[in-house]
């Protein structure tokens, strides 16, 4: 991933970025940047557990070396993928 500073948008398209995330993992994106806890996002989503909600965050983050939701979020939003 590369390095921005402060305010700094990436201008790539999404389409790039979300090949190689599932529909699901979007819409987990989605609720996670509006501030939704995982317990929220799986009954939202209709999820056995929110550990499910934990585990797709955590396979999101380390393919791109990112730690913790609030790394993926903006990641996410910088991105454009929500």
């Amino acid at each position: 991933m590369q390095k921005l500073r402060a305010g700094e948008l990436m201008s790539r398209p999404a389409g790039h970025i979300t090949g190689d995330l599932t529909p699901r993992q979007i819409e987990v994106l989605a609720l996670v940047a509006q501030g939704m806890g995982d317990k929220e996002i799986a009954r939202k989503l209709k999820l056995s557990h929110d550990r499910s909600v934990n585990k797709m965050l955590m396979k999101i983050g380390g393919h791109r070396g990112l730690r913790g939701r609030v790394q993926i979020a903006v990641w996410a939003v910088r991105e454009g993928i929500v």
